[in-house]
């Protein structure tokens, strides 16, 4: 009796162990060629500890799959399709995800810097505690994603957007938002030197108790986010829109706000010690009490021609 190609493909979907998925990995790659094979469809498997490099799973779904502490460096799952699956604790060095998409998929603690996800779509993706330094998210799209504790140095989110989405306790050494769109994002315990949000919109977002050294939010907009009790000493806000965000508690030594909207900007409780290119519209427009240290490095609240905005340097 002949084989039909839906029965090929239930066989497909159906392996035992470490070679089948292998070879599902091989026979996919061929149907990615034209030179024969079949589509991938792998549904309800649970694979572990599976040792391979180079897998071609592009364009295959994956549903209600496990595939945990596995070693799959190098391996392509370029526009495929994953739904409700678990990768946690597996690596995946240089894995390539361009295109994909993911509907609760669990990353948690998974190996994967140089990691690639180029225009993935990420819904309910959780990356928490996941190694992804050097990896790329450029013009990604997410939403109610999670990278809690996740390693993201040198990581690049070039005109990604995520939102309702958690960067809280990160580690964001050097990463790249450039022009980046962020709504309704936590960033809280997030740490990390020269983070650059260049022309980013940062939208009703909460910045908390982070340490964020040199900061670029150059032209970047901050419409209604908060951004309280951390650290953006010699932070770049040249030509932000920051007008009605708060800053309250938090610490802007030597910032440069050259051209920035503040209207309604609340800096009650801020430290501007030192801060550089505001004016006195800009600081007039802006929200001052008693706890705020202003440029002079004296208490306001600012009060127009009193001199406070001009920079203490010391």
């Amino acid at each position: 009796m002949n084989e039909t190609a839906a029965d090929h493909e239930r066989q497909l979907a159906a392996p035992a162990g470490p070679l089948e998925l292998i070879a599902v990995a091989h026979v996919n790659d061929l149907w990615l060629k034209g030179e024969g094979g079949q589509r991938a469809h792998l549904s309800a498997h649970t694979f572990s500890h599976v040792a391979a490099s180079q897998l071609h799973f592009g364009k295959a779904r994956f549903q209600g799959c496990a595939l945990l502490s596995c070693e799959l460096e190098n391996s392509n799952f370029e526009e495929a399709e994953l739904d409700h699956c678990d990768f946690s604790g597996t690596s995946l060095t240089e894995a390539d995800f361009t295109g994909a998409s993911m509907v609760d998929v669990d990353f948690a603690r998974v190996w994967m810097p140089r990691a690639c996800f180029i225009e993935a779509v990420l819904t309910r993706v959780s990356l928490k505690r996941a190694t992804l330094d050097d990896s790329r998210f450029h013009d990604a799209r997410g939403i109610e994603c999670s990278f809690y504790g996740a390693r993201l140095n040198n990581a690049h989110f070039h005109h990604s957007s995520f939102s309702a989405s958690d960067f809280s306790s990160t580690e964001l050494e050097s990463a790249q938002f450039y022009d980046a769109g962020l709504l309704q994002c936590q960033v809280r315990n997030a740490e990390g030197a020269r983070v650059n949000f260049t022309g980013a919109k940062l939208r009703s977002c909460e910045i908390v108790s982070s340490e964020l050294p040199f900061a670029r939010f150059h032209h970047a907009d901050l419409t209604a986010t908060q951004l309280v009790n951390s650290v953006l000493a010699e932070a770049d806000f040249r030509e932000a829109n920051l007008s009605g965000a708060r800053f309250g508690r938090t610490c802007f030594e030597k910032a440069r706000f050259g051209g920035a909207k503040m209207f309604a900007a609340d800096l009650r409780g801020a430290d501007l010690t030192s801060a550089r290119e505001l004016t006195q519209e800009q600081l007039s427009q802006a929200l001052t009490d008693t706890n705020t240290i202003l440029p002079n490095g004296k208490p306001g609240p600012y009060i127009r021609f009193s001199g406070a905005e001009k920079p203490l340097f010391r």
